[in-house]
């Protein structure tokens, strides 16, 4: 999901003031909800963290800078955590591949008559497909869960950016 947050500060005092309205890392926050990550003049990387609650498949922030015509803004997207799409990627490909072979397969036995004296075996590709619905219905759950960290992030960048304070609970 795109985003882009002006800010009313110059270049150097908006990085500034994002950096000083995050923090370096989860470590330093363990007890209180916080937007940790990275935030220097190329690049921002932020995310919600809120004590003893973790989900690989909430939303992040990851964000650049853009100077034109002295206006700041920082631009960039909601997305996952790379490990999380890479795992989801090998889910539903592994899930896709054994739906196409099992199909395949029982096409197979349904014209080589096999498939008459074994009648369940029909019911393989549905696995598959059982597979692919998990997948997804579970990275669902897991944003569900997470729905507050969008706005919540949100309201710190433009808190920071801003010079005012709108952070979400």
């Amino acid at each position: 999901m795109p985003a882009a947050f002006p800010s009313a500060y110059r270049f150097e005092e908006s990085v500034v003031r994002l950096r000083e309205a995050t923090a370096r890392s989860v470590l330093r926050t363990l007890f209180k909800q916080a937007a940790p990550g990275r935030v220097d003049a190329r690049k921002v990387r932020l995310q919600r963290y809120i004590p003893f609650f973790g989900n690989s498949f909430k939303p992040i922030f990851v964000g650049w800078w853009i100077e034109r015509d002295g206006n700041v803004v920082l631009n960039g997207r909601f997305t996952m955590f790379l490990l999380a799409k890479v795992f989801m990627s090998f889910w539903l490909g592994f899930a896709i591949l054994w739906t196409v072979i099992a199909s395949v397969g029982v096409f197979a036995m349904a014209h080589g008559g096999t498939l008459a004296s074994e009648p369940w075996l029909a019911l393989f590709p549905l696995l598959g497909i059982g597979f692919v619905a998990l997948g997804a219905g579970f990275v669902r759950a897991c944003w569900h869960w997470s729905r507050k960290d969008i706005p919540y992030l949100e309201g710190v960048i433009r808190g920071a950016l801003r010079g005012s304070s709108e952070i979400a609970e």
